[in-house]
């Protein structure tokens, strides 16, 4: 019963899938309110937009502006909203993850194209996806993995498309994966796998966007360096993937946790199917005792 997605306990919260928030680690997609932002720490790639590249040990302005909407930090590069709905990243850009077409690295905020219609982004370890207000989803900056989800393991200095859907709510740039929600609920995940992390039963890479089960009902996910947890609308929590540190909270440090064995826990109440060494949900997969066997629908 290793490859199980894990379900931790149930969160006394309900989000509806329309108003998903991705968490950080290592991006984070919500939008705050207008901030300032001010940044601390190593710099060595421009990361904190500062103009330089020396450590800093206390705040340090990032540019003049006053109308910063977000601020999203990666592990080497940074992105943040305007007000106006303009995108502006710097840092680290050996892979194009600033999104200027070069791969110059940036020490001051440097603007992504011209659009002034981007909603949300997330940063990743050496990639970035946003999301426009028009629900169309653009990731660039590395791809070895697939995780642009573009079709390909070509890596991108500037936006590029993810397939022509225009219904995402929300999206998590995680290392070298990323998660999105539609607003139906869906998740969907693509790009490096060999954890597990993207949540279709395998290990084998994703250069596309592949479907998380068959649920409509997940509120919210955030994808990190090879794990990722997502919370389904109810309040309860799953996680998957790498499991060498007991990330993924199911009591134990098996790896990898490979969603898709299909031991889905009704949050409403686990049914029973036939026997009490079964656990289900009606169309779904039980988890027995020694093995797997489909479950009825109501039965």
């Amino acid at each position: 019963m290793g490859t199980l997605l894990a379900a931790i306990g149930a969160l006394a919260v309900a989000v509806s899938p329309a108003a998903v928030g991705l968490a950080e680690t290592p991006g984070d997609s919500a939008r705050p309110g207008s901030v300032t932002p001010e940044a601390r720490g190593a710099d060595a790639s421009g990361r904190l937009g500062d103009r330089t590249s020396a450590d800093r040990y206390d705040s340090a302005k990032a540019g003049g502006s006053s109308n910063w909407a977000g601020v999203f930090a990666g592990d080497y590069h940074t992105c943040a909203l305007r007000a106006s709905g303009a995108l502006w990243c710097w840092g680290d850009n050996g892979d194009g993850q600033v999104g200027d077409g070069t791969t110059t690295n940036r020490s001051s905020p440097t603007r992504v194209g011209g659009s002034t219609g981007w909603a949300s982004v997330s940063v990743g370890f050496a990639h970035t996806c946003a999301l426009r207000a028009s629900g169309a989803l653009w990731c660039w900056g590395d791809n070895g993995g697939g995780q642009l989800g573009d079709g390909t393991t070509t890596g991108r200095l500037s936006p590029k498309r993810v397939g022509g859907s225009s219904n995402w709510a929300a999206v998590s740039a995680g290392g070298y994966h990323t998660c999105a929600s539609r607003t139906s609920g869906a998740l969907w995940c693509w790009g490096y796998n060999d954890s597990g992390q993207v949540g279709d039963g395998s290990t084998t890479d994703r250069l596309l966007p592949k479907r998380v089960g068959g649920s409509s009902n997940w509120a919210s996910a955030s994808a990190g360096e090879y794990h990722t947890c997502a919370l389904r609308e109810s309040g309860a929590l799953w996680c998957w993937g790498n499991n060498g540190g007991g990330q993924v909270g199911d009591g134990t440090t098996t790896e990898p946790v490979v969603a898709g064995a299909r031991w889905w826990l009704d949050e409403l109440g686990a049914r029973l199917c036939g026997r009490l060494s079964h656990v289900c949900v009606a169309g779904e997969w039980c988890a027995v005792v020694l093995g797997l066997q489909p479950c009825r629908s109501g039965g």
